[in-house]
């Protein structure tokens, strides 16, 4: 097996492992049940990942991932527009977003009894709300944000209305509609003083 195949291997386990996490739960998701949605062995799992919770690691590792890539900065974005971006960034869109979305929540809450994935859950947020923070720092270096903002304080708030929105939307979706998580969003910055 080339380095591409085993790959494109690991990466159908991951899929197939967040595919069956965000359905139905973490406890749900054993090498056997994600091993038969792919039409494969338990072998086949454990010949990529050592075991359940190396598979679960990883899953976890690329939704983080995948999260932190859409709310970098972009080369070329002024702050405000870096700002508005990032702040959508957790906005449920599709049925994707949904899945992603359900699956991050389910980690979340296995996380919390255990250490070692509550810090990874912590190191993440501590990520996101750095790039918040970076931004809202750069706002100020523009003249483009309130004198009396504090960048720390506000990343913290823009990280729980972020996450708190999300979790509505997967409990309520006809309710948090993605123009709707948007347009809270938007209100917020407008109260922060950030309106372009």
């Amino acid at each position: 097996m080339t380095t591409s195949e085993r790959e494109r291997m690991r990466d159908g386990i991951v899929a197939a492992a967040l595919s069956e996490i965000s359905r139905r739960g973490v406890t749900a998701a054993s090498l056997r049940a994600v091993a038969r949605q792919m039409g494969r062995t338990t072998g086949t799992i454990t010949h990529h990942f050592r075991d359940r919770r190396d598979l679960l690691v990883h899953v976890a590792e690329t939704l983080f991932a995948r999260t932190l890539l859409r709310v970098r900065s972009l080369p070329g974005e002024t702050p405000v527009q870096a700002l508005r971006r990032q702040v959508s960034s957790l906005v449920i869109d599709d049925a994707d977003d949904a899945d992603e979305s359900a699956a991050a929540v389910h980690l979340l809450a296995a996380a919390l009894p255990e250490p070692a994935a509550r810090n990874r859950q912590r190191r993440f947020r501590k990520e996101l709300r750095d790039e918040l923070r970076w931004t809202l720092e750069a706002l100020h270096v523009a003249g483009e944000a309130p004198p009396t903002l504090e960048p720390n304080r506000e990343a913290d708030r823009l990280l729980c209305l972020m996450e708190g929105l999300r979790l509505n939307a997967l409990l309520d979706p006809l309710r948090f509609t993605p123009n709707r998580q948007r347009a809270i969003l938007l209100e917020h910055l407008s109260r922060m003083g950030i309106t372009a």
